[in-house]
């Protein structure tokens, strides 16, 4: 299609749909990675983030992260179907499933089944020219910046599906913005993205370098060290109880007399 057809089989990730590469138009000439005047393609899934919100704000713990992969995983059992990891993801990636009778919370799991056993997900495994990278954050994070600093216009070879696979596609080196969208943002995600349109214009947020969660959190277990929140709010209800029991004594002497 050109830049003005139609570009997408949906909108958006949905329950059936976890990753979504999206068509983003910045102007109406076809000039790819321009953007002021042309278009880009973006990727959208779960960012994995290093201190997920979602889980912060699970009241069963359905929501967990690995401490090993970093993958943040669901549990069927112990969600309790409150939607609460909706409304606090900031890229608005969980989905409910509103019309099944026996309803789920979908989203990228990052193939964790398959990285079980040794295997990479499948976006980076069929990924034919290397735009999807697997591998340990810390590498890929240099790379991305390996990325950065490489002169535009130059040739480089990409790595494919991993950096250690072997496989490379020759390409020239594509324009970048000087910044690793996920090394800070939110506290960090474990999906680093580059690009050479702003950030904003491919709808992803602008967000502080720590997370909601790591900040919530934070005050809560301000409050509640040693319990003297609990105690107080305890002490201040006995309190008013006394006070209220008190006047209705005090009302009824003096219906008395």
């Amino acid at each position: 299609a050109g830049v003005s057809g139609t570009w997408d089989s949906s909108l958006d990730t949905s329950v059936n749909s976890f990753i979504r590469i999206k068509a983003i138009k910045t102007g109406d000439k076809p000039r790819r990675n321009d953007p002021e005047g042309g278009f880009s393609f973006m990727r959208t899934a779960c960012m994995h983030c290093v201190d997920p919100d979602c889980q912060s704000v699970c009241p069963t713990s359905a929501l967990q992260k690995d401490p090993v992969t970093g993958i943040v995983t669901w549990d069927i059992d112990a969600c309790c179907g409150c939607r609460y990891c909706q409304m606090a993801c900031p890229f608005e990636i969980p989905k409910f499933e509103y019309d099944e009778p026996f309803p789920r919370v979908r989203k990228c799991f990052l193939c964790s089944h398959r990285v079980a056993k040794g295997g990479i997900p499948g976006c980076a495994e069929f990924c034919p020219t290397g735009a999807t990278l697997f591998g340990k954050f810390d590498r890929l994070l240099k790379e991305a910046k390996k990325r950065i600093a490489l002169k535009e216009g130059d040739s480089y070879e990409y790595p494919v599906h991993t950096l250690d696979s072997g496989d490379r596609t020759p390409k020239k080196v594509a324009k970048y913005l000087n910044y690793v969208y996920g090394e800070k943002d939110g506290g960090g995600t474990q999906l680093l993205i580059l690009s050479a349109i702003p950030f904003t214009k491919l709808g992803l947020p602008k967000l502080p370098d720590h997370s909601s969660a790591s900040k919530s959190e934070g005050l809560q277990h301000t409050i509640y060290k040693g319990m003297y929140a609990p105690i107080a709010l305890l002490i201040g209800l006995m309190f008013a109880a006394h006070r209220s029991v008190k006047k209705e004594e005090s009302g009824e002497e003096e219906g008395h007399e």
